[in-house]
């Protein structure tokens, strides 16, 4: 981070801090926890579904859009989740309801948004390509090179129909 500011005239806005972040992470203490396509990288869910509710206030709110096995995904599409986009385990959205009820929390709504995720995968790819010239002018050509192949890849895990994408609101209803 350090060479790519000072690269780019940024040496000001740059500044090194080590901190340990459980001093600043107080149980109980927060209104919301918000996770935008983050527990997919997640395997342990119901450890991490255990320390969101610790860090909720009673009352709080978990908002989480994130992946979800819509069908069975094949042994193709896992490894490829795995090795591509680091994600080791996928539930269904049953399972995903599931583990946030027994993690104690009352689910608000859940939204699947796999047509709309297809599409915008689809369409991210195809503006991509259009803008290749101003964006390896940006950004080089091994950068474009990586991104497209993650978006191409990501469009057509989606597109297979086995890859879902939801939005999940749940309320920590008590201090279980």
């Amino acid at each position: 981070i350090r060479d790519f500011c000072l690269s780019r005239g940024l040496g000001d806005v740059y500044k090194r801090q080590v901190l340990d972040i459980g001093d600043h992470i107080r149980s109980s203490g927060y209104d919301v926890v918000v996770s935008w396509l983050t527990f997919l990288h997640i395997p342990e869910r119901a450890r991490l579904v255990k320390i969101i509710f610790k860090l909720l206030k009673p009352g709080g709110f978990l908002f989480c859009e994130d992946f979800f096995e819509l069908k069975s995904l094949s042994q193709r599409e896992k490894e490829i989740l795995s090795q591509e986009v680091f994600c080791n385990y996928l539930p269904s959205l049953e399972t995903y309801k599931s583990q946030l009820t027994e993690g104690g929390f009352k689910i608000v709504k859940v939204d699947d948004l796999t047509s709309d995720w297809t599409d915008y995968c689809k369409d991210r790819v195809e503006k991509m390509v259009s803008k290749k010239d101003e964006l390896v002018q940006i950004h080089g050509q091994e950068t474009f090179d990586r991104l497209r192949h993650f978006y191409s890849i990501v469009s057509d895990l989606f597109k297979g129909g086995n890859l879902g994408g939801g939005r999940f609101i749940a309320q920590k209803v008590s201090d279980e």
